[in-house]
């Protein structure tokens, strides 16, 4: 067959199915019956995208499917094809959709089915800083589990969001692997239908941050594909709905790469690579996504992805307290005579001698010097030191100055974690975000009690207070400029923040 028979026999298979779901449905529970995904402002996302028109009842369900044999046309032209898997693509849309009427919960743990928009407005930051550089969308059973497992952390150490659907997922559970948003590898269900929770996150973002005027389909496209960075990982065997399904991402600007041999290959937007392992730089190559690569000598990943980890208490190893004993963090700005570059140094016990499962003391100074450094950066920095530490795997942070909270997994201290860790991410991370100030960076980690309650009310209370002290009278009228920021444009191209002294902005 052709890939043009391919994709109209995979989308003629799935209209079928959903007639059928429809009529049924309506059967069941009539046509005034209200429908709609749970949780989002826009019923039916995709469907509304494209046309803009809502869906409410099985009636104007029904009716959208009318409009969706519209979209079926059968010339043999590349707009036919991708026009029949934008069809395949809302005919799973309104399959899925049926599983919820009367508020059902057709997914249980740990698939997640449909996506909140609360969800999607939570991806939008890190999404615009390209702390999430990629989205990848994973259909189908790897060759082993072990390229599956392989395949998937390979793209959560690089920070990219992963969503699963098919037998991938089963193959990460037999393998003992932690999923979930937190962990921004999120199993979507395991049918293929599910795929369209996917595209609905692409589609709600461009109508959340892009400003598109649902039913404008051609600034829809534009905006996923020059604008959502995501790919499809398919694997072999593909029948004709998954390739119809993946006609739907190719519309959108996401490019398909699959093990199937012998498939009919579009250059840059389906891609035959028959080795499993080369999928990641396929993926990226094909998507002209560039992944900022950062080398930290440590015993674990260090990636965003694991930023949302959560450690508990049956899990850890040890924790650092602040609201039980003496902690604190503080950056310093001082002379470059007086510091000498990637020097750490541990003043106390390491990890290996404490107590399993005991409350310690941590206290961490972290002394820069450059010739752009001012003090007014130091707390910049100090509260990048709550991202840095989350994005080590096995390891939670949250708090700040001298109510914070360390826990180490048990894990991460088998695979070797030690507190110099901590320190050798904290230099690498402040020497590469904060090149332009930073020149020279030492990093002191202090663990015996006597000198965290010494580091803390002598040295970092005081600091603070005078920081706060400072900001107290940081108005908008005290200041002669203000600021502008159009970061956010690089997913949100209408948006311009103004940065004041009151006013943050992003």
């Amino acid at each position: 067959m052709t890939l043009f028979e391919t994709v109209f026999s995979g989308n003629d298979a799935v209209y079928g199915l959903t007639e059928n779901a429809i009529n049924a449905a309506i059967e069941q529970y009539g046509a005034d019956k209200a429908v709609s995904f749970p949780n989002t402002a826009y019923s039916l996302p995709c469907y509304y995208a494209v046309t803009g028109v809502k869906v409410g009842t099985l009636g104007e369900l029904k009716e959208a499917l009318g409009v969706v044999k519209t979209l079926m046309t059968r010339e043999n032209r590349t707009h036919d094809v991708f026009m029949s898997g934008v069809a395949t693509a809302l005919c799973a849309e309104f399959i899925e959709v049926l599983k919820y009427i009367d508020g059902a919960t057709p997914y249980e743990e740990p698939c997640y089915g449909h996506l909140a928009d609360a969800v999607i407005r939570e991806l939008g930051v890190p999404l615009v800083t390209g702390d999430i550089p990629g989205v990848a969308v994973i259909l189908g059973k790897a060759p082993t589990t072990e390229d599956a497992v392989a395949l998937v952390k390979s793209y959560q150490a690089q920070g990219i969001l992963v969503t699963l659907v098919g037998d991938i997922i089963d193959q990460l559970a037999e393998a003992g692997m932690k999923t979930g948003a937190n962990l921004r590898v999120i199993p979507l269900g395991k049918d293929v239908t599910a795929v369209i929770h996917a595209v609905s996150v692409a589609l709600r973002a461009a109508l959340i941050f892009g400003n598109i005027t649902p039913g404008d389909a051609g600034s829809l496209m534009k905006y996923t594909m020059e604008r959502v960075p995501a790919f499809v990982n398919a694997f072999a065997p593909l029948n004709d709905v998954i390739v119809a399904a993946g006609a739907g991402a190719i519309a959108l600007g996401f490019p398909v790469i699959t093990n199937q041999e012998g498939v009919a290959e579009v250059p840059k937007s389906l891609i035959c690579q028959p080795d499993v392992s080369k999928f990641n730089a396929t993926s990226l190559e094909a998507r002209d996504i560039k992944i900022k690569i950062t080398n930290i000598d440590i015993p674990v990943a260090f990636a965003s992805a694991f930023e949302g980890e959560i450690i508990r208490r049956g899990d850890m190893q040890v924790e650092f307290d602040g609201s039980r004993v003496d902690c604190a963090e503080l950056v310093q700005a001082v002379d470059a005579s007086e510091i000498e570059d990637h020097k750490i140094t541990i003043v106390g016990p390491d990890v290996d001698e404490m107590e399993l499962g005991s409350k310690n003391s941590i206290a961490y100074v972290v002394k820069v010097a450059g010739k752009n450094m001012q003090s007014d950066f130091e707390p910049v920095i100090e509260r990048k030191f709550h991202n840095y530490i989350n994005c080590i795997e096995g390891v939670y942070h949250t708090g700040q100055r001298d109510m914070l909270r360390i826990r180490i997994g048990k894990e991460a201290f088998n695979a070797g974690f030690r507190l110099k860790h901590i320190g050798e991410v904290l230099y690498v991370s402040v020497k590469n975000e904060f090149d332009a100030v930073v020149d020279k960076c030492e990093v002191t980690i202090y663990t015996d009690p006597a000198e965290c309650t010494r580091i803390r009310h002598e040295v970092a209370i005081p600091t603070f207070d005078k920081r706060d002290e400072r900001l107290d009278t940081l108005t908008d009228e005290s200041v002669d400029v203000y600021y502008s920021c159009i970061l956010c444009q690089a997913f949100s191209p209408s948006h311009v923040c103004v940065v004041t002294p009151e006013r943050l902005g992003l």
